[in-house]
């Protein structure tokens, strides 16, 4: 993750990402849109922020923040459902390590109700879908729990990310 931030972070001192911009032909929602699908995946993350910054100066933030989460939950969604059928035995492996053991006892302790405590790990997991950090995180901690509909997840996601999305390139178009 450290070397695709660095190769991004040198991409983007290069002007590369505003070649993609001017390549686009100053499509800026296209690139957003762009930058959203990009923004979800680890590897891609510090992409997908260079290019939203890139574009920041070209989008309304709102309308910008739309199309990118648009794009960002249509990829986490792509992750939620690979996950839930994929990595089934790999979640329930995870969920008997120490770390997470001590995590849930602590965060997650039986004196708060269920509902409270699923909440709760919609909001740590909406946090990491939010921001910049990778998304597979908070998809694959949602795709855990057995009755989350999909349709609920992609309301969420949608959610999360746009809000993500939209402080990311408010900050970015007032600097």
């Amino acid at each position: 993750m450290l070397g695709s931030i660095l190769l991004a972070y040198l991409l983007f001192r290069a002007g590369a990402f505003d070649l993609v911009a001017t390549y686009l032909h100053g499509h800026g929602y296209i690139s957003a849109f762009i930058g959203g699908m990009l923004f979800t995946v680890g590897f891609t993350t510090p992409f997908g922020i260079a290019i939203l910054i890139a574009v920041s100066s070209e989008v309304n933030p709102l309308l910008g923040a739309l199309v990118a989460g648009t794009a960002a939950s249509i990829m986490d969604f792509t992750i939620f459902e690979f996950a839930k059928i994929s990595l089934h035995e790999e979640i329930e492996h995870l969920k008997g390590t120490r770390t997470l053991m001590w995590l849930k006892s602590h965060l997650f302790h039986k004196s708060l109700s269920e509902r409270i405590r699923l909440y709760m790990l919609w909001c740590i997991a909406g946090i990491i879908i939010a921001s910049p950090l990778p998304d597979e995180f908070g998809v694959t901690m949602l795709s855990g729990v057995s009755n989350l509909e999909a349709k609920r997840f992609a309301v969420l996601c949608f959610i999360f990310n746009t809000l993500g999305v939209f402080l990311l390139l408010s900050v970015a178009s007032a600097l």
